[in-house]
């Protein structure tokens, strides 16, 4: 080197980025004050890339930068302090297996379902705390627990889903008026898991098993689906909710199979009006026809309007050749089936998932569906008796709903230890940037959508059923498990939002 001394400053800049890339992050920030060479490698994008990778474990070779992202510092950034990972509350106001959290659209309350039968409606204060603001024991109406619950588009109605038999289930509405609460009806939902979903502000579906007899059509059991709209400003009838004034159209009958190779789980109600024209459906209905039409009936208006004027689309669990549901259903419903009930036996259309569906949920613009499946072995064969054996692996799948097509992404790091004939539904649910899963090992996962990689692991004693994230803030989530615990999270950057805000008030 002819005895020239070489400095900091004649090092190239890949070798500082090498260097720079094994310190913390707080060393990171210390070499940027030194000078303005130091401070503009210590923001490069090769740097922060290269530590993104290594604390998100994402390949550096395939990781493309979110598309509306200023650098990857900005990406590092967000998922260390955006992410609901912090527990600021841990309730035990449950006395049993607590199995599902709903937000509402304002996200300024969320309900909890429970095997101790009560479905019960938290508040959440300044802070972001939940408090109990309205709770029902609904075995005091005949329910052995409660299931799941959502609320209606401007939350003035909260559907209850519930279980009150091995099979036979109920849906109960509740109407809120601030914090008051009072049950407008009730309705049968056989069988218990076909859930139900709202359609529109005062509608929502149930599911009925009808054992009654078609001659010429079919000569066996069939489950009939239910339009159900509740007026809010009719009173309850306090004597017999059974038979409080509600309006129930027939909309479907499902013809199961001898083997029970066909039903319906899980009901989720998705407008394909999105996707207009939807040729996906009209192409099947013209060339293959897979409907029966029953006897007229007199159409409901408003319940006739609702599909007149959108796309609405069923989309369920379902199976073939085994009782373990391992396909997607998708049926699409318009006028015709409130002016004729439509007899079907499959779905119109299919997606195979290879294994045992434990979950799905949609995404917030409805553009795509997430699942979860505990995957069968390769070639098994299917059996009406005993389901093949399933992995405890639990792959979180992406099905396009504008395509019907399943995606090559793959959500993984989640497990379940139950065989086939007692695998749990695990709920999962999706914000603008995250999507979460429950599971049995004992954590609900938090995994970035973009760059699929598990960036939260919130931990309970017992499975987690069920974790949501506020429509409103996805920086605060809740989670409820098997332990009869819920659990509120935040995210380092609400925190510290928070704290600011309640220093400023003192001031």
């Amino acid at each position: 080197m002819g005895g020239h001394l070489v400095g900091w400053q004649d090092i190239p800049e890949l070798i500082l980025i090498r260097i720079l890339s094994y310190c913390t992050i707080k060393d990171i920030a210390e070499a940027a004050k030194t000078c303005i060479r130091w401070y503009q490698i210590s923001n490069s994008s090769t740097l922060w890339r290269g530590l993104f990778c290594r604390q998100f474990r994402v390949k550096y070779h395939k990781v493309k930068l979110k598309p509306d992202s200023p650098g990857w510092k900005d990406e590092f950034c967000r998922l260390s302090c955006t992410v609901p990972v912090v527990c600021t509350q841990h309730i035990n106001e449950h006395t049993n297996e607590v199995l599902h959290v709903a937000f509402s659209n304002d996200g300024n309350r969320f309900a909890t379902s429970s095997k101790d039968g009560y479905i019960i409606v938290w508040r959440l204060n300044a802070r972001l705390d939940a408090v109990v603001e309205f709770k029902e024991n609904m075995i005091d109406h005949g329910w052995v627990y409660t299931w799941s619950s959502k609320f209606n588009k401007t939350d003035t109605l909260l559907l209850v889903a519930g279980v009150c038999s091995e099979v036979d289930g109920e849906i109960a509405v509740f109407k809120r008026q601030g914090s008051d609460y009072e049950m407008l009806c009730r309705v049968t939902n056989n069988p218990y898991d076909v859930m139900g979903d709202w359609v529109s502000e005062h509608h929502f579906f149930s599911g009925r098993i009808d054992h009654s007899h078609r001659p010429g059509v079919f000569d066996g059991p069939a489950g009939v689906l239910y339009m159900c709209g509740v007026d809010p400003n009719e009173p309850p009838d306090n004597n017999n909710l059974l038979t409080s004034p509600i309006v129930k159209n027939q909309i479907l009958s499902l013809l199961f199979t001898e083997d029970n190779s066909f039903y319906m789980r899980y009901l989720i109600v998705t407008n394909r009006n999105q996707f207009h024209p939807d040729k996906l459906f009209d192409e099947k209905r013209n060339s293959e026809p897979e409907m029966n039409l029953g006897d007229e009936q007199i159409p409901d208006p408003e319940c006739h309007k609702i599909l007149q004027d959108n796309e609405i689309c069923l989309v369920f669990l379902t199976n073939c050749n085994t009782l373990a549901p391992h396909q997607l259903g998708f049926c699409k419903i318009g006028p015709q089936n409130i002016q004729r009930l439509c007899d079907i036996r499959c779905p119109e259309k299919v997606i195979e998932m290879h294994g045992h569906i434990i979950g799905m949920s949609l995404c917030p613009d409805s553009q795509l569906l997430y699942v979860n499946v505990r995957r069968w072995p390769e070639n098994c064969v299917l059996s009406s008796v005993n389901p093949p054996a399933i992995a405890q692996e639990i792959e979180l799948r992406v099905v396009d709903l504008q395509t019907l097509t399943l995606r090559d992404s793959v959500f993984s790091g989640h497990r379940a230890f139950t065989f086939s004939s007692d695998a749990f539904y695990i709920y999962i649910d999706i914000s603008k940037d995250f999507v979460s899963s429950g599971s049995e090992d004992r954590s609900a996962r938090i995994w970035d959508r973009h760059y699929e990689c598990c960036v939260g692991n919130l931990e309970h004693r017992e499975c987690v059923s069920s974790c949501a994230f506020s429509p409103t803030n996805q920086n605060l989530a809740v989670s409820v498990s098997d332990d009869f615990s819920i659990k509120v999270w935040k995210s380092k950057a609400l925190i510290k939002e928070l704290n600011i805000q309640q220093a400023q008030e003192k001031i």
